[in-house]
């Protein structure tokens, strides 16, 4: 069962996972790990239909406008590649999303999230979401570089997104766990600056305060002896010294 874990939700290999749970089966008929493998199979198929379903209505809509477009004379873009149907097929890319997300593929679900911000972005609402979504998988992933980009992304091409404030916020915590203090900490600021209405000020108040305080009195900062790597319990130990130990 284990070894089937690691192919479905590591490495997304469906198809050897598949095999890993179907010996489980076979081997121990009558064990809560079959009952559990063979649960977890009809569901996964049934999701990977339904990804199937959603990615061959989006071909169909792509290649019918596409060819009646060309058929006319007319040049094929982003814009007029769905004509209509650009609402129908953005729900198929969110639908996607989701069933990806429902498998803990994150790579698949991001994919998903940006083949619709590529082909659909006159669907301004459905792309700022998206924008946001993608930097939320991949801070959820662990992958915080990349989040932080996907942020900047966000507030690039959908500065007036609903989603913009939460995202400030985020990627302050993403500068944070990657240990860029600074960048962190005028994240935390301008968040605070939204109004205390915010749903994560009082996180933010918090953070600031801390990153704020000077412990040794050396007049530094605790986040700036954080981003040098120096001692906020050690005056003698501030930027522009040898690191601490």
């Amino acid at each position: 069962l284990t070894i089937g874990n690691i192919y479905f939700y590591k490495l997304f290999d469906y198809s050897t996972g598949w095999k890993a749970f179907l010996k489980v089966i076979e081997k121990f008929p009558d064990s809560f790990e079959a009952k559990k493998a063979d649960t977890l199979l009809k569901e996964t198929d049934q999701t990977l239909k339904e990804i199937k379903q959603e990615q061959d209505y989006i071909l169909k809509y792509r290649r019918e406008k596409a060819v009646e477009f060309k058929k006319a004379g007319r040049y094929v873009d982003q814009s007029q590649l769905y004509s209509v149907f650009g609402e129908q097929v953005a729900q198929a890319y969110i639908n996607i999303a989701r069933n990806w997300l429902s498998l803990r593929n994150y790579p698949f679900a991001v994919k998903a999230y940006k083949e619709l911000v590529e082909e659909l972005p006159m669907e301004k609402f459905v792309v700022a979401d998206s924008l946001y979504q993608i930097g939320v998988l991949y801070q959820d992933s662990g992958d915080y570089e990349r989040a932080v980009e996907a942020y900047d992304n966000l507030f690039k091409k959908a500065p007036e997104s609903g989603r913009r404030d939460e995202g400030v916020y985020r990627q302050a915590v993403c500068y944070e766990a990657i240990r860029e203090f600074t960048s962190a900490y005028e994240g935390y600021k301008t968040y605070m600056s939204l109004g205390t209405d915010k749903e994560f000020y009082r996180q933010a108040e918090q953070k600031v305060r801390q990153m704020e305080y000077d412990g040794d009195g050396d007049g530094y900062q605790f986040y700036k002896e954080q981003e040098a790597g120096t001692s906020d319990e050690d005056a003698n130990s501030y930027p522009g010294t040898k690191k601490t130990a």
